[in-house]
């Protein structure tokens, strides 16, 4: 399994925010020279083609400089060769779908949430939304 880094700081990308591809790629480039270890592909808007695709790019420009995990579908990250999956708060996982190597984080709301991701065995937990966010 990847080691997680000690300390996480995560770039959560937003295609429509960056306007194509190859600026999303572009700004992941940056942020991770800049000192981002995790990098979190969203593409929700995306079919599973297309955002294996870009988590393809994504794994094969960061390198080894930081973990990349996909929102929401193990197969995509395993097929873009990123380390894990991260899922959201309501989202429910099968840890015997996950390759043996492959991560895998949470988002939590609340407390209850939190604990709840604990139990399913999450690698990592992230909370939020804090403050209102446009994306």
């Amino acid at each position: 399994m990847t080691a997680l880094p000690r300390r996480i700081l995560c770039l959560v990308t937003d295609l429509e925010r960056a306007g194509s591809e190859a600026a999303l790629v572009h700004i992941v480039a940056e942020a991770v020279r800049g000192g981002v270890n995790m990098v979190q592909v969203r593409g929700h808007e995306l079919s599973s083609d297309s955002l294996t695709g870009l988590a393809t790019v994504i794994v094969r420009e960061v390198g080894n400089e930081a973990v990349v995990v996909v929102n929401g579908d193990a197969d995509i990250a395993a097929n873009a060769g990123a380390e894990g999956v991260h899922l959201r708060e309501t989202d429910q996982i099968d840890r015997s779908r996950l390759e043996s190597e492959q991560i895998f984080g949470q988002s939590a709301h609340s407390v209850e949430s939190a604990l709840a991701a604990q139990e399913a065995g999450a690698n990592y937990i992230v909370l939020g939304t804090i403050f209102p966010s446009a994306s």
